[in-house]
């Protein structure tokens, strides 16, 4: 791909263009500049200082310029609006940058793709770590399936279990149930603790 305007990345790692790179690119006549950047920058009401643009000087012959960091999005607005032949083709390519910027990035080396082997790997360690932290987790209704209580016992068990939670700082977690919407689950420790069930 063609580079037509150049993009860079400002210190926020965001994807930015010369707004004065893409004025020129589009056509337009020089000596209007000031005009065009006050009319479709500064007072343009749909975009915002520091979210779609940021403005700097810049030193050209002894002479200080204006210029602006357009993200790709504003550039791409700017050029939709744009009246010249050139408008839509730089339109399709910020389009084709973004689609490039965000793709995921193969490895080009052996080291690079055995370190992301490695994070992969400890991502999926991290899982399972948590995972299985949710299985020492258990709610009213699943401990009276595993058969310590009977249902009608059911309604009554969670105050003992919040209590002791709240006394030895215990975290009470939520969980989505299909059949009640929101329950709360005690850790087993607090299960043992109260009830004297092993789980």
């Amino acid at each position: 791909m063609n580079e037509l305007v150049k993009v860079q990345q400002n210190e926020q790692g965001q994807n930015v263009v010369s707004a004065k790179d893409l004025y020129l690119f589009l056509g337009y006549d020089k000596s209007q500049w000031s005009r065009w950047f006050k009319k479709n920058i500064i007072e343009n009401q749909f975009a915002f200082e520091n979210e779609d643009w940021v403005g700097f000087d810049t030193m050209s012959n002894g002479n200080v310029k204006t210029d602006f960091a357009l993200t790709l999005d504003f550039a791409k607005r700017i050029s939709m609006m744009a009246r010249t032949e050139r408008g839509e083709e730089v339109r399709k390519y910020f389009i084709e940058c973004e689609k490039q910027l965000q793709a995921p990035q193969l490895p080009t080396t052996y080291l690079e793709a055995l370190t992301k082997l490695v994070e992969t790997e400890t991502e999926k360690q991290n899982l399972q770590i948590e995972l299985d932290e949710h299985k020492a987790w258990y709610s009213v209704k699943r401990v009276c399936l595993l058969g310590h209580f009977k249902s009608s016992e059911a309604k009554n068990l969670w105050r003992k279990l919040k209590q002791y939670s709240i006394q030895y700082n215990y975290q009470i977690q939520s969980i989505f149930d299909a059949n009640y919407g929101e329950v709360k689950t005690y850790h087993k420790d607090v299960w043992f603790g109260v009830y004297g069930i092993n789980l």
